[in-house]
């Protein structure tokens, strides 16, 4: 292999200096770190996937952290807080809670958020114990109670990083904190509101008030899945059919209010203001 093909770690995968929709408490920089140790097939940001890229596509962690702090400091004004996605953030360990702190340090009044699957516990622990984050989303991508269930959806993982999910979930579910954490999943082809309630039962089991569980639709815009996927999808649950938006949201008000259904008939105000 020559020089110019070798492959070289980079942490930051990209930046977005101001998004209003990736944070429901304003608006936030977005710092997506490159590397997953999940291989859904349905990931919305495959091109993060790796740990490393070509060396001449890159200049190093120095050049990729001095992105963070430029772009922070050109807009920090005009921000709330700054949000670590992914891929997966904490898969970096000791740089994740180095940035954390640095954001906390120079630029204190921002607030952090960190985005994740749950598959590294012992670095949520730090963040949470040192307080370097102020709230945690965390991805439920399939029924934790069914850890075979759960590697399929995540693209054949092994059964450690299941208990990794499962452990972090114990563990966000029993912390005592004032930041917020969130349970996410994405309703993908084929799931419907007696499976997203099978997920919600296991989360609340271990502690999880239904208000902290939500739902994001499933979109096929910049997803590159397989006929052989989706026929899988219906042969495990019966169908592969992609909930609305619609669907999706009035599923989700259902299970943080304990709604056995919810249709506008039934709640036409609370409709027009969940659905539209």
């Amino acid at each position: 292999m020559s020089g110019n093909e070798r492959k070289i770690l980079k942490p930051v995968g990209g930046v977005i200096p101001y998004s209003a929709l990736e944070w429901k408490g304003g608006g936030c920089m977005v710092v997506f770190f490159r590397g997953c140790n999940f291989r859904c097939p349905w990931c919305h940001n495959p091109a993060l996937l790796s740990f490393t890229v070509d060396q001449d596509e890159q200049l190093g962690l120095a050049h990729d952290l001095d992105l963070i702090w430029g772009e922070l400091a050109r807009v920090n004004e005009w921000v709330d807080g700054v949000v670590l996605s992914g891929g997966e953030p904490t898969l970096w360990g000791d740089l994740c809670a180095k940035v954390a702190l640095k954001i906390r340090e120079e630029f204190p009044g921002l607030k952090v958020l960190l985005d994740t699957n749950g598959s590294r516990p012992d670095v949520l622990k730090v963040l949470l114990r040192d307080q370097l984050v102020d709230g945690i989303r965390m991805d439920v991508k399939a029924d934790p109670a069914n850890p075979g269930e759960f590697s399929w959806v995540c693209g054949g993982i092994d059964g450690e990083l299941v208990r990794n999910v499962r452990n972090s979930i114990d563990l966000l579910a029993s912390w005592d904190w004032e930041g917020e954490v969130v349970f996410r999943t994405t309703v993908l082809p084929g799931y419907n509101y007696a499976y997203l309630r099978r997920i919600l039962s296991y989360l609340e089991k271990r502690g999880v008030s239904p208000t902290q569980f939500y739902l994001n639709p499933f979109r096929f815009t910049g997803v590159r899945i397989s006929r052989s996927w989706l026929d899988d999808c219906h042969r495990r649950w019966g169908s592969s059919a992609v909930a609305t938006e619609a669907q999706v949201r009035e599923w989700e008000w259902a299970l943080q209010k304990g709604e056995s259904a919810f249709s506008k008939a039934s709640h036409p105000e609370e409709y027009s203001k969940r659905v539209g």
